[in-house]
C-alpha cells in the first residue's frame, strides 16, 4: 500500500491500528514528512509511525529514494519494494527498524550527498502474516 497524500500519511498509517493483522497489506509506503505534520519536525513524525508499523508487526523496512528512480519525469520505482534499494545501505536487504533507529533517519536534504526526496517502506512479519484470522 503506498500513501501519498501529502504531510497527512500519519492517518493512513495511523488507520492500520484499527485493521485486523490478518488482512494488513504486506508493505507498507510513505513519503517522509518534511514539514510540520502533527507539530513535529522531522523526523519526529516519522519516527512515531515507524515505532507504530513495528508494534503492528512490521518488523523491516526500507528508506528508498524517490530522485534515483526517476528517468526524466517518469518514475521507475514501480513494483513491489522487494527490488529497489535502501538508499543508506545501497542494497536490497531490508533493515530491523531497531537498526534504521540506531544508524539514523537521516536528513531530509541532502543525504548521501545529493538532494532528495525518500519513501519509508516497511514490510509485514511473516510471523503475523501467516498467524491466522484474529
Amino acid at each position: 500500500m503506498k500513501i501519498d497524500i501529502e504531510e497527512r500519511h500519519y492517518l493512513c498509517v495511523e488507520a492500520l491500528e484499527r485493521v485486523a493483522p490478518s488482512v494488513r497489506p504486506v508493505y507498507v509506503s510513505w513519503e517522509q514528512h518534511f514539514g510540520y505534520a502533527r507539530n513535529l519536525s522531522f523526523p519526529l513524525l516519522d519516527v512515531r509511525l515507524m515505532l507504530l508499523m513495528s508494534s503492528l508487526g512490521y518488523d523491516r523496512i526500507k528508506v528508498v529514494s524517490n530522485r534515483r528512480g526517476r528517468i526524466g519525469n517518469a518514475h521507475t520505482t514501480s513494483g513491489l519494494p522487494e527490488k529497489f534499494p535502501d538508499a543508506a545501505t545501497n542494497n536490497i536487504t531490508w533493515r530491523s527498524v531497531p537498526d534504521l533507529l540506531k544508524a539514523g533517519v537521516g536528513s531530509p536534504v541532502p543525504w548521501r550527498g545529493y538532494t532528495d526526496w525518500f519513501d519509508f517502506q516497511m514490510k509485514l512479519s511473516d510471523k503475523v502474516r501467516y498467524a491466522g484470522p484474529t
